[in-house]
């Protein structure tokens, strides 16, 4: 990152959490700030051009292509390394004999060389010419392939090599180009196919699940790859470096977001072991982030750095954390539940209670963003508002941190109210860290952690229960009323129950009565529930703000019928969610993708919005994959 980028970053930071006491937040550094930039690394077949190098060993033309993905740029330089020793020299110094897919890739490769593919014509022809778009043209990976099944005819090569060999070309030509080769192959070799899953850590059972299904699983679990991001360790560009790989929504969306990383992370933890690592790593990232920047910005950008985005960072911890037998028993587990806990209470400390995002006279939190300037993602829209003024960007700016851009919910004053969902998520966290300090022998701070969740209960009760809508809704500390507004959000305090094993559930873990629990699911069925699955708020249609009805947010969705099967709803829950995963995969079928959100009313993929439908989709495929698992253990 460059010296102007880390000082834009570090203003950005201490505007962000500017406090009325004036304590300032640590400084941001990214790296080495020297003025060398530090290029997008290279694949090694650029690195090292074998057309170059046929007449002193023609065996490389087709050993580049295979071994390419094998490679990490800036751990290998091969065009450095004895060429006889390729092989050798480029598993000492990448580390990667440790893995088994890799080791069981380079002894294909090798068996392809004493088979004789160095004299194969199609091999040969399957090494891309200097200066061609070789990503974008599938004749090479084809020539690969047709190359290696024609060794397989001649009886030299067994079809288990040929496959191996087969699907790591497809994987190399296929793959994003900005995931380091190496961590590509991991994710590729590891992989799950929903077609031949096992009954192995709870995931998903084949005989279970309808077939129709099957194979919309199965294009979101071999989707991930393309999901995949790196950042390197310097750039010029508004992107913050990360040390881990991670996934992107997709679309419009080439970086992290925090709350969206939550529901990814569900689906990912049923998607394979590779994919678990992903899941862990990203939770690594925001833990990152906390420790550098003092919060977690809405995504790793920095004109995100005023703004965070719903706290959901316990709950991502707690979606990948090791076990408590391991880590009563591991070292190396408990330190990194140390550490993790450290980071979420720092998170939560210096976001959310330490500033204007918690306001005292009420003990509940809000949304705040104290810059009152357009916003430079969305310079042209933020044009188009009315009206320009410094209140009105400030609100703007805020309600795009409640995940909610844009919906009537907030009135257009979202700095005034105090959000039932962001109160609801952080007594979930409250209890979270009641839960980690008595599983890290820290019985003083489950105490003060069980005594803050209790007040925050206590103040949500008082204030964000409407008993006339048969709903919670947001606190408007203007009209100093809770709000009439009947959306999702609403659904949140039966979610956030801690989670533990049933027989040690106690009064004191319910945010939510049994009859409020009750009144809540019966708004859900009456007037939310539609054809395609909930509606995420009623009240007039508006295609320009995207939260509104007629729309369905993966989100919030899955909130609401995680909620409904923690309340005892567990027919509901099953109903809603079968609806929700028709529909996506109603719109696969169609179109081929899984989209951002859907029309529930319609059952349709027409949506409207300020920005045109993005497809991928992060949280998605992870809500997709999550219900999945969750219906198809109730069939």
């Amino acid at each position: 990152m460059s010296s102007t980028l880390i000082k834009l970053s570090q203003q950005n930071s201490l505007n962000h959490k500017a406090k009325a006491n004036n304590k300032q937040n640590k400084n941001v550094s990214f790296g080495n700030t020297g003025s060398m930039l530090v290029q997008q690394q290279q694949p090694l077949m650029m690195m090292y051009n074998p057309v170059q190098q046929q007449s002193q060993d023609p065996r490389l033309k087709w050993a580049v292509v295979a071994t390419t993905n094998l490679l990490q740029g800036g751990d290998v330089l091969a065009h450095n390394l004895d060429k006889s020793k390729l092989y050798d020299k480029a598993l000492e110094q990448s580390d990667s004999l440790s893995n088994p897919t890799i080791k069981m890739l380079i002894d294909a490769s090798r068996a392809v060389d004493d088979a004789g593919g160095h004299d194969n014509k199609l091999l040969a022809d399957a090494v891309p010419k200097p200066g061609t778009n070789w990503r974008q043209d599938p004749r090479f990976n084809q020539l690969a392939a047709k190359g290696m099944q024609e060794l397989q005819q001649k009886g030299a090569l067994s079809k288990q090599t040929v496959d191996t060999m087969t699907n790591m070309v497809k994987a190399y030509y296929t793959l994003p180009e900005r995931v380091s080769e190496l961590k590509k192959l991991e994710l590729t070799g590891n992989l799950a196919d929903y077609n031949q899953a096992k009954t192995k850590g709870g995931e998903l059972l084949k005989e279970k699940v309808p077939p129709q299904y099957i194979k919309a699983a199965n294009h979101i679990v071999q989707n991930w790859k393309n999901l995949l991001r790196e950042t390197p360790k310097q750039t010029k560009s508004s992107l913050i470096p990360l040390p881990k790989p991670f996934i992107i929504p997709g679309g419009r969306f080439d970086e992290i977001y925090y709350w969206d990383s939550y529901f990814t992370i569900l689906g990912l933890n049923k998607s394979g072991d590779a994919t678990k690592k992903v899941a862990k790593g990203m939770v690594e990232n925001f833990m990152y982030m906390t420790d550098k920047l003092g919060f977690i910005p809405n995504g790793n950008r920095v004109y995100y750095l005023s703004r965070s985005q719903p706290p959901f960072l316990p709950q991502m911890i707690e979606a990948v954390r090791p076990t408590e037998k391991e880590i009563k028993t591991d070292p190396a587990s408990k330190a990194w539940m140390e550490k993790a806990y450290k980071s979420a209470v720092h998170e939560y400390k210096s976001e959310w209670m330490d500033g204007p995002e918690y306001v005292k006279e009420y003990g509940l939190n809000r949304y705040f963003d104290q810059k009152d300037v357009k916003r430079l993602e969305s310079w042209s829209t933020d044009n188009l508002e009315t009206p320009n003024t410094k209140e009105f960007f400030m609100n703007e700016r805020t309600e795009a941190e409640t995940g909610w851009d844009f919906s009537d919910r907030f009135k257009n004053r979202c700095t005034e109210h105090l959000p039932v969902d962001l109160n609801a998520i952080l007594f979930k966290n409250e209890k979270t860290f009641e839960k980690w300090a008595n599983m890290l022998g820290r019985e003083d701070e489950a105490k003060q952690w069980s005594d803050r969740a209790d007040f925050r209960k206590q103040q949500m009760q008082k204030l964000m229960w409407n008993d006339a809508t048969g709903m919670f809704s947001d606190y408007d500390m203007k009209e100093k009323k809770v709000t009439d507004y009947k959306s999702l959000a609403g659904t949140f305090p039966l979610w956030a129950e801690v989670d533990k094993p049933l027989e040690q559930v106690t009064e004191r873990d319910h945010l939510c009565t049994a009859k409020q629990a009750r009144k809540v699911r019966d708004n859900l069925v009456q007037n939310f529930e539609f054809d395609g699955g909930l509606v995420n708020s009623l009240g007039t249609p508006n295609v320009d703000r995207q939260w509104n009805y007629p729309n369905g947010w993966p989100s919030t969705e899955c909130i609401a019928i995680d909620g409904l099967e923690k309340q005892g709803f567990l027919k509901d829950a099953k109903r809603i969610s079968q609806k929700w995963l028709d529909l996506n995969t109603k719109v696969f079928y169609d179109q081929g993708k899984f989209i951002e959100k859907y029309n529930v009313v319609r059952n349709s993929p027409e949506t409207g919005g300020t920005y045109p439908l993005q497809d991928g989709f992060g949280w998605t495929n992870g809500v997709y994959l999550h219900l999945l698992n969750n219906v198809a253990a109730k069939y």
